[in-house]
């Protein structure tokens, strides 16, 4: 327990040591062994029939007590959104156990036993919240935000409680090791409409994943001035798209909206998008002119040469 730091003294090409009253200093950090956490460890936003609960297929968020007492979180609110007044609150008496973990279902109150959050899961993107009890005045105490899920998969810290990573659902239990994934570069763009009009309402870009493996999206960069602004939307952490798979972005210049919203708008005269990897390096590029109205482009099959 205490307050600690580092100090660091280095060597020059000279073979020069710097002196110890010059010493690079760390930041500190405290170690407090009573402290105790509640975690969102585990969430389920694309169930696909891998977690049967009596019958029904609902997606979860899973809660842990990462401490070595009984934890009470009666009217402790979960939410979907960043105010713990639009949340569920925990009946009285709930009740976790020393490092034990608590489910709550992501739906409406069904004929099935356990928690129902009463809201569901958005598998295009969303956050989740954790609020104390007002009694306790009500902060935040854990959040996790994500993109588009995969199917079948959850998002889930590892045992020690830190990073998020995609893995298989394991409701009630320690998380297993993250499943594993393919490059980023072998997403490609798909398909695209850019003259939405009366049958369409939206313009869209979709990429596709031709490989045996989910990829991770986040960090990756999309862009219709790819010459200037490879950054210009950046995909948001814990997103990915699986093995075989598709992910549909709206090109309607409202990322508030959500994770699945451009930044920007697609031009039906003349316009160009390019995909860039977290290092701003480019891997795949459509360029197109005089869209027909309500009508998409894209590849002849899924991930082929020919558009």
């Amino acid at each position: 327990d205490g307050t600690h730091f580092l100090e660091v003294i280095g060597r020059d090409s000279a073979g020069y040591w710097q002196a110890e009253s010059e010493a690079t200093r760390s930041r500190s950090w405290t170690v407090d062994s009573t402290l105790t956490r509640l975690l969102i460890n585990e969430v389920l936003a694309d169930n696909g029939g891998v977690y049967n609960h009596e019958g029904s297929f609902p997606d979860f968020i899973e809660i842990w007590n990462d401490s070595p007492q009984a934890r009470d979180v009666s009217s402790m609110a979960l939410s979907d959104r960043e105010n713990s007044a639009d949340g569920w609150r925990f009946p009285p008496g709930t009740v976790i156990a020393p490092g034990g973990y608590l489910l709550v279902f992501a739906n409406e109150q069904d004929f099935t036993s356990g928690l129902h959050s009463g809201f569901s899961l958005d598998n295009d993107g969303e956050s989740v919240y954790l609020f104390d009890a007002p009694v306790r005045g009500g902060g935040l105490i854990d959040r996790v935000a994500f993109g588009f899920q995969l199917t079948g998969r959850s998002i889930g810290r590892d045992p020690v409680g830190q990073e998020f990573s995609a893995m298989s659902p394991t409701p009630g239990t320690l998380n297993p090791a993250p499943i594993p994934l393919g490059p980023v570069e072998e997403v490609v763009i798909n398909e695209w409409l850019a003259t939405s009009g009366i049958v369409y309402d939206k313009d869209f870009l979709e990429l596709y994943n031709p490989g045996r493996f989910p990829v991770s999206l986040a960090g990756m960069m999309i862009s219709d001035d790819p010459n200037n602004r490879p950054a210009r939307h950046v995909v948001p952490p814990l997103s990915f798209i699986d093995a075989g798979g598709f992910v549909e972005f709206i090109a309607d210049d409202d990322p508030s909206s959500g994770t699945n919203h451009l930044n920007f708008k697609l031009s039906k005269l003349i316009d160009q998008v390019g995909i860039f990897n977290d290092s701003g390096e480019e891997f795949d590029r459509v360029q197109f002119s005089n869209s027909p109205e309500d009508t998409s482009q894209g590849r002849a099959t899924d991930g082929g040469l020919l558009f």
